[in-house]
């Protein structure tokens, strides 16, 4: 369920939240892909996090993240009677959309010297170097294969203030939890009917394996392959047939592990216009060309009546999945609210095509050495 809003005339969308913890989420429709300078969407949720907790005070705490596609706040509120809380809610949610107003150059430097701090133990964390910066360089338009951030960064104030002062009408979504859902009905205007489900897209990027080489001393020589499949055109079904297949590939590659690779991992990017489904496997020099043709072998695999089966449990597990709430913001769609039998039956032909899609992909390498 989500309807339309306005707050102090800005207009956004109220989603009810997946799961029934005590957290709202804030979110703006815009990331590291529609920076200026590497570091400007990051800066500013470092910028917005400080401002609302000190609106907040103790009757909350606040944690922001940022990805390519989207900044959000996550707000935990302690307040426990209504009045209180809607008072905390509507002072941080005003907060948060009056960075449009403009930002100081203190606030810039002090965010810019906690994310340095951020990434140099980011730096000293491999598996999140796997996952993250290796992936995120396949992408190779909409400014997808550009980091979050980075430590040799040269974002400087006016340029940040440009950032900020081009996105001050940009679009706003609110996820909320059963009893917060009430209260901002409560301290918004509210369309008085439910809204029409929609997709909101940008241009589709283009996947495209590279190869990346990284020196890593106390790792000695280890090979990492890094590929997938991009899907250029969103529809509902392709959101939740990138799940399925996701869940599928990453029970089959655990035959990867017992030959010795350890990094066997498959993962969906969901972005603002394309998705990916990217696979992730690791070994040295030796067991590589082995690795290879188990993967090989795994791709040609029809899928079986038992994993059209899990595909249940599957969908019912994305639909209660927190990751869900993120993708609400992302799309503005109540999609993933849809009957999960009849969705099965919409997408089940599908998953032999992504499955052929991937056979004809050549994975990137990404080879860490001693040298």
């Amino acid at each position: 369920m989500s309807r339309e809003i306005a707050f102090n005339g800005r207009i956004g969308r109220l989603f009810r939240m997946s799961n029934r913890e005590n957290t709202v989420k804030f979110a703006l429709r815009v990331g590291s892909r529609d920076d200026y300078a590497i570091g400007s969407a990051h800066t500013l949720e470092h910028i917005l996090v400080k401002r609302v907790q000190a609106i907040v005070k103790n009757d909350a705490t606040v944690t922001g993240y940022t990805t390519h596609d989207m900044l959000i706040l996550s707000i935990t509120i302690f307040a426990s009677n209504s009045h209180n809380r809607r008072i905390v809610l509507s002072d941080a949610l005003s907060t948060f959309l009056e960075i449009g107003n403009g930002v100081e150059e203190s606030e810039f430097l002090t965010a810019r010297q906690q994310i340095t701090q951020e990434l140099t133990f980011d730096a000293t964390d491999i598996r999140k170097t796997l996952t993250h910066t290796s992936v995120q360089s396949l992408w190779s338009r909409n400014s997808l294969g550009r980091p979050i951030d980075d430590l040799s960064s040269k974002i400087q104030f006016p340029e940040f203030r440009l950032f900020v002062n081009n996105i001050r009408n940009i679009k706003f979504s609110i996820v909320a939890s059963d009893t917060y859902y009430d209260d901002f009905i409560e301290i918004l205007t509210v369309s008085p009917n439910e809204v029409p489900v929609e997709i909101l897209v940008d241009n589709p990027c283009v996947y495209e394996p590279v190869d990346l080489h990284y020196t890593r001393k106390e790792l000695g020589s280890l090979i990492i392959k890094a590929w997938g499949v991009g899907i250029p055109k969103i529809t509902a079904n392709d959101i939740l047939t990138v799940g399925v297949v996701t869940g599928i590939w990453n029970t089959r590659l655990q035959k990867l592990k017992e030959l010795g690779s350890y990094v066997t991992v498959c993962f969906p990017r969901i972005h603002r216009g394309e998705h990916s489904i990217n696979i992730i496997y690791s070994g040295d020099a030796s067991l590589i060309e082995k690795l290879d043709t188990v993967v090989s072998d795994i791709q040609r695999e029809a899928v079986s009546s038992e994993e059209f089966e899990v595909m249940k449990s599957v969908f019912t597990g994305l639909q209660q999945s927190t990751a869900v709430d993120e993708l609400k913001t992302i799309f503005w769609s109540d999609i993933f609210e849809q009957d999960i039998t009849a969705s099965i039956e919409r997408i089940v032909s599908n998953i032999h095509t992504w499955m052929n899609e991937l056979n004809n992909k050549k994975p990137g390498t990404i080879v860490w050495s001693s040298s």
